[in-house]
Formats: C-alpha cells, structure tokens, sequence
C-alpha cells in the first residue's frame, strides 16, 4: 500500500505559480524566481530549493515510518506548502525515505505525466 502526501490547490492558484510575486512570496529564491523568467522560451529542469534543515529525533522516525509505507510527495518546485514539508522533516529524514514526484513539467525529473495519470489533484 502507498501514501500520497498531498493537499488541494485550486486550479486558479495552481496556474499563478508563473507569477513573480506569487514565487516571491512563496519564499523561492531570486534565482528560481529568475530562471523560470529569464526568456521567453519554456524552462526545464528547474530545481526545487534545497533542503537546509536538520532532522530531529522525532523527523528521523518519521521518515523511516514513511519509507516503511512506500510514500510518495507529490509536489512542485514553485510550490512553498511542499518546501515547508521537506524543511519539517529536514534533510536527514527527508532524503532516502521518500519518494519525490515532481508534478510541474517544468521541474527537475517531471514526472507530470504520472501526475495526471495519477489524478493528484493538488501538492503537497
């Protein structure tokens, strides 16, 4: 059996991410923000921010109950909800635990695709 971990965005929010203000305010950084709009030619492989924190105690068997349950995070780079999650459970637990889709066809390893077929309705 496989969790999904994710929450609803509607559809409207979902297409604003283009938005220099909503990825602004989303705390990307000004590198994301600029590559995503530095041409007008569609980017690709646009890599989600890092995940700087570190996993406590609690974060630790947390990450290994997800791997346990074969859990998957559907998300996107733009996307601050799914940021805030990967810095929750920090790098430790995060990394080798859970298994990351990359649900906007403009991010790195674009599983957008599976996405739809999977019908995720929203990230994280």
């Amino acid at each position: 059996a496989a969790l999904a971990l994710f929450l609803s965005v509607d559809e409207v929010a979902m297409q604003a991410y283009k938005s220099e203000l909503i990825m602004a305010g989303n705390g990307l950084s000004n590198n994301v923000v600029a590559q995503a709009k530095s041409d007008s030619e569609p980017k690709k492989d646009i890599p989600a921010p890092p995940i700087t924190a570190t996993s406590s105690a609690r974060a630790l068997k947390i990450g290994a109950d997800l791997k346990t349950l074969d859990a998957k995070m559907y998300g996107a780079y733009w996307c601050s909800h799914c940021f805030e999650q990967k810095q929750r459970l920090g790098k430790e637990a995060y990394y080798g635990n859970v298994q990351y889709v990359e649900c906007s066809k403009e991010g790195l390893n674009s599983g957008a695709a599976f996405c739809k077929e999977q019908k995720v309705p929203g990230y994280p």
